[in-house]
């Protein structure tokens, strides 16, 4: 079986109408959008307009009164694809300050994929606060914990509002508070799934260029380039290509970062898989 994955922050302020045109007209050929940011609105309207053969909300699975979090994640697919159980990785049962929000993080099955396959969609904390510090610490170290307990093929998109990059800055500390989410993402990865752009870039199939000396960024911040956004698969599924999009433009056209892909502060990102 071959997917193409795609995973987008689509930013909640953002213009839904130029955005749903964007994902019905991009050169992404996508099977599957994990999408972050995502109200309960868009994620119907963006279901019928795209014509989702099958999808499923986070948030239609819990209960979420604190109206300051009105996002939660999202999972479209197209071309007959049908998606099946539908789960909360945080299942909420330990509320209170710190913890993660559940409508953060959903997985589901691809129906019919041999081996079963896993989708997760997931948008990492924002360290802001003490709280948030905690609640982006606990939430790393959970997902690891989650993701290692799982036994079948999994993929997971992500917007990890991670600053880090491997191998460009020096090397955490174990004692910061931080270490949990740098793990995650260091090479190999504590959790045990292999970045998908770096795999293809690899092998000769990412189609990204690189831009000022930073590959492939996918969020802009006071003139700052940061990969936040990563799709992250088992290594037993092969990585056919991967790479970013930014509207069909370079990233050296982008004027800002509210502007960085169809009136989101983040790029599309994406990979094709077989499994």
């Amino acid at each position: 079986m071959e997917l193409t994955i795609a995973f987008w922050n689509r930013w909640w302020r953002g213009n839904r109408d130029r955005q749903v045109d964007y994902l019905t007209t991009t050169s992404v050929e996508w099977d599957v959008l994990l999408l972050a940011e995502l109200t309960g609105i868009a994620y119907r309207d963006f279901a019928h307009r795209l014509g989702a053969s099958s999808s499923a909300y986070a948030r239609d699975l819990v209960d979420v009164t604190d109206m300051r979090y009105p996002n939660a994640v999202g999972v479209i697919a197209r071309h007959g694809i049908e998606l099946r159980r539908p789960r909360l990785v945080f299942d909420g049962r330990t509320p209170g300050e710190g913890q993660p929000r559940p409508e953060r993080c959903l997985a589901v099955d691809v129906a019919g994929a041999d081996p079963s396959l896993t989708l997760v969609a997931w948008h990492a904390p924002y360290a802001g606060s003490a709280s948030d510090t905690l609640r982006k610490h606990r939430a790393y170290r959970h997902m690891t914990t989650w993701l290692g307990s799982q036994r079948a093929p999994i993929v997971l998109g992500m917007d990890g509002n991670n600053w880090w990059e491997p191998g460009t800055q020096e090397e955490p500390d174990p004692s910061d508070i931080f270490h949990a989410e740098h793990q995650f993402h260091q090479r190999p990865t504590s959790h045990g799934l292999v970045d998908t752009l770096i795999s293809a870039a690899e092998a000769g199939h990412a189609e990204t260029e690189p831009a000022d000396g930073c590959a492939a960024p996918t969020h802009l911040l006071k003139n700052q380039a940061h990969r936040m956004d990563r799709i992250y698969a088992s290594p037993d599924v092969r990585v056919l290509a991967a790479g970013v999009d930014y509207a069909g433009r370079r990233l050296t056209e982008v004027n800002s970062r509210r502007d960085l892909c169809a009136g989101s502060d983040h790029a599309l990102v994406w990979a094709t898989l077989e499994m």
